[in-house]
């Protein structure tokens, strides 16, 4: 299979605006996208605004989650098999083939609102 789309990456933040700020500063652009899923810890169900950046500079991205407080980033490779990347060095945990679908699904998902498109993974 040929790659389509480069090295993506989504990251949520507590401060979507400053975030938003330091990728642009950094040279790249972003867009905005809505992040909902389950915390494993408490099975409290959240949504989280992200950025979406394209970049094949991975420290960056981390070095932005850390210092966001973040535990993990959605990493997208070329051919867009979604994980998770943890701030905290643990293996990276595959989470599938990134879909996309108009309707809502059940579980995870990632949701554009400037397209109405919901983005899920498939193991």
């Amino acid at each position: 299979m040929r790659s389509i789309e480069p090295t993506t990456y989504i990251i949520a933040s507590n401060m979507p605006k400053l975030l938003e700020q330091a990728i642009i500063d950094a040279g790249y652009k972003t867009k905005s996208v809505i992040g909902v899923y389950t915390m494993r810890d408490t099975g409290e169900r959240v949504s989280d605004d992200c950025r979406v950046v394209v970049t094949g500079d991975e420290g960056f991205i981390m070095a932005l989650a850390s210092l966001h407080k973040q535990e993990s980033v959605l990493k997208l490779d070329k051919m867009r098999n979604a994980e998770l990347v943890f701030t905290d060095r643990r293996p990276n945990e595959y989470l599938g083939q990134f879909r996309t679908s108009e309707t809502e699904p059940k579980g995870d998902y990632t949701f554009d609102p400037s397209t109405g498109i919901y983005y899920f993974c498939v193991k």
